[in-house]
């Protein structure tokens, strides 16, 4: 926000437009504060959160009030209830199991969209390196919780010994760098990387791994996804869709790949430009700021009339690229990254 053109950031709630709260971002402490905690990472402030929203609430700036709510799994945060905002959104879209979608979670009716993380442009140098090292990379750390990530090392432990490149492969958690780190060897490895394999988590989706793989300028492989997203990637386009339950599937793609160097290059250079283009932290900010607006149009034209607009997006340019807002996306399979998108690249 503070790097923005044309946000002006303000300490009054009286004179901002919007009052922006994210529960997992908003305050933190030391976890050191705490016996057994690791020394300078943190964590949110639960004593925090929940006064922050309350009180804001409370003081009756819930028209100008925007929740971007970053938690893990697809629940919403203590506090805010149904309508307590102007717009709410949310990171963790869907519910799934063990990497594969079960349903649409019980969600807030009013003004409640879907969010992805993005580009931060502390990803990238701003070069694409031509010399990579590594055949595969693949990050991934191994977790109980996290069965569908365990799966897909498991697959690629086994695919880089059969197709001969584990000693230029790299597979597996290569540092404990938390979320809120921006880890220099991490995002080096990905850079030296071909293809670069990540898993969204077992029972929801989202995460930073995806943005920062695409950043590195390698061909990304992720599982097929279902949060709704403006301008998403495509299949064989802009990276390589996967599902998390079809092996023989994910060893035909991989060493297709990997024999195909010229394509898997032209894919990955033609995902790294888009993601720059359309993906980058102030891109999505412009997204989260017209889908606020939009929101704040229809809220005072219900509150002037009575009655409530149509879409929410307003202007004859609404339907443009650099128009889009949640509203739009919401509930298009347009803008779905997954196989059975009306608009995704069939198998070879």
């Amino acid at each position: 926000l503070d790097l923005h053109p044309g946000v002006d950031l303000t300490d009054d709630p009286d004179k901002a437009d919007v009052i922006f709260f994210m529960s997992t971002s908003t305050k933190w402490i030391p976890w050191g504060e705490d016996p057994g905690m690791i020394k300078d990472e943190y964590v949110p402030d639960p004593r925090y959160l929940p006064a922050v929203a309350n009180t804001t609430i409370k003081q009756g700036y819930t028209d100008k009030f925007v929740v971007l709510d970053e938690g893990d799994g697809p629940g919403t945060i203590k506090r805010v209830d149904d309508g307590e905002y102007l717009a709410y959104f949310k990171r963790s879209w869907v519910l799934k199991n063990n990497g594969t979608l079960i349903k649409d979670p019980k969600r807030f009716a009013y003004n409640y969209f879907p969010m992805s993380y993005s580009v931060s442009d502390n990803y990238t140098d701003g070069f694409i390196q031509n010399h990579r090292h590594y055949h595969v990379v693949c990050t991934l750390r191994r977790n109980k919780k996290q069965p569908a990530r365990g799966r897909i090392l498991d697959w690629l432990e086994e695919a880089v010994e059969t197709f001969n490149i584990s000693h230029t492969s790299e597979v597996g958690e290569v540092n404990h760098a938390q979320r809120k780190t921006i880890s220099r060897q991490y995002l080096d490895i990905n850079r030296r990387a071909h293809i670069v394999v990540t898993c969204n988590p077992s029972h929801w989706e989202g995460d930073f791994r995806l943005w920062e793989a695409m950043a590195s300028g390698a061909l990304v492989f992720v599982d097929q996804m279902h949060v709704p997203i403006s301008h998403p990637l495509r299949h064989k386009q802009h990276l390589i869709l996967y599902d998390t339950l079809d092996k023989p599937e994910f060893f035909r793609l991989l060493h297709y790949y990997l024999t195909h160097p010229d394509e898997a290059r032209e894919i990955a250079l033609q995902g790294y430009l888009y993601a720059m283009k359309h993906h980058r932290s102030v891109t999505r900010l412009d997204y989260i700021l017209r889908s606020a607006d939009a929101a704040m149009a229809t809220h005072n034209y219900a509150a002037t009339t009575g009655l409530v607009s149509g879409s929410g997006a307003a202007g004859s340019a609404s339907s443009a690229a650099y128009n889009r807002t949640s509203q739009m996306i919401k509930t298009n399979p347009h803008f779905l990254m997954h196989l059975d998108s009306p608009t995704a690249l069939r198998r070879r």
